[in-house]
This record gives structure tokens, sequence and C-alpha cells, in this order.
């Protein structure tokens, strides 16, 4: 959310977007799966992009001053936030908030395959972005549906999902 960005330090936006965007070198999970088997680097890469989307949502949550585990609301203003802070460029992708709790995202040029193209790597089987939107959702302690639309992969224009946030059912304990 536009909003939520513009309300922190004109710096801290800068190194969040620094730290969003940042491209890490995956020649090395290439290096993995020619020396192993292709799932085990896949398997690594993908667990990596987790951890750093739970580590980027982290960051982005203390900029913010928001704690765990956050409202469905919450959760898409944060996840409209990183998107924003992901692919500032608007030809890049869009957010759409299509209700309090829901955001379509459409992603049209997407670091993480670019990334994957440029090292030629045709071992990735799933969306790696796709699991570094698990750790922000990991990081912020909320269940999301994030259903993929299409996927530049595949060869579709845009990489699209449709994000919606619930809050996690609280069960009453047992009496005894």
């Amino acid at each position: 959310m536009q909003a939520l960005i513009e309300s922190l330090p004109r710096d801290e936006v800068e190194t969040l977007r620094r730290e969003f965007q940042l491209v890490e070198p995956t020649s090395w999970a290439t290096d993995l799966a020619h020396r192993g088997r292709w799932q085990d680097a896949n398997e690594a890469f993908l667990r990596q992009e987790r951890e750093r989307g739970r580590r980027d949502m982290e960051h982005l949550m203390a900029a913010a001053g928001v704690t765990r585990p956050v409202s469905p609301a919450t959760a898409a203003d944060l996840v409209a936030a990183a998107f924003k802070l992901y692919l500032p460029d608007e030809e890049a992708g869009s957010v759409e908030r299509l209700s309090e709790d829901c955001l379509r995202v459409a992603v049209r040029k997407c670091p993480v395959f670019q990334r994957i193209e440029r090292n030629n790597w045709r071992g990735v089987t799933a969306c790696g972005s796709w699991h570094r939107r698990q750790g922000w959702y990991e990081a912020m302690g909320i269940f999301a549906t994030d259903s993929i639309l299409s996927e530049s992969k595949w060869g579709d224009e845009a990489c699209e999902a449709l994000i919606d946030f619930e809050q996690p059912p609280v069960y009453p304990l047992a009496r005894t």
C-alpha cells in the first residue's frame, strides 16, 4: 500500500527497496544440480527464496511497527507494500485490491524469473516468487490462499496470482 510506504522515513524505504530488489546469484544451484540431482538444487533454491521472503517481510514489518500475527486487512496492506518495493516500476507489475483482504497481483518483469533466465537454469520446477511470498505469510503469521493464475515461465504475458488472506481459526481449549 502506497500509504504504508509513504509513512516510512525515506532512508528506510530506500533500504527496504534495495533489500527487496536484491538479485542474488543462482549459479550455486546449477553447480549443486551438476554435482547431485536437479531435485536437490530446486528444493534448496526454493527453500532459500522462502527464507529470504521471511526476512524481507520481517524487516518491512519492523520498519512499519507491525507485529505478528496480523489481520487479513493488514496482511493485504503489507503484501501490497512489499510488491511496491519489489517492483517499483509500474511497467514491471501491478497490485489490485479486490477487497479488504484479497489482492490480484500481475508481474510482467519478475526479477526472480529474469535471474533464472539469465543463468539459463531450466531446473526450477516451481515459482521462486511464490515461495518467497510463502515466507512473507510466515513472517506475518497469517494463512493465505495464493492461487497462480498464469506464469511467464509457461509463456504467459505475466505471472498473475490471486491472494486471499484468512485469519487462522482459533479453537477453544478442551475442558476436562
